[in-house]
């Protein structure tokens, strides 16, 4: 994932403004929204495993 942060860094400096860019990051933020919507349910998940033992 780091990667692909710093390929869209770097794009940003070659092609400022770019609608492209803005898909990207539009779908990064969507993608990073949904793996925090996961870790929360998770650790909800081990906080009531943890309460139960």
């Amino acid at each position: 994932m780091a990667d692909r942060i710093q390929g869209l860094e770097r794009q940003v400096f070659e092609t400022l403004f770019a609608n492209e860019i803005r898909r990207d990051i539009y779908r990064m933020k969507t993608y990073l929204h949904e793996l925090r919507q996961v870790a929360e349910a998770q650790e909800k998940r081990f906080a009531m495993l943890s309460f139960r033992i």
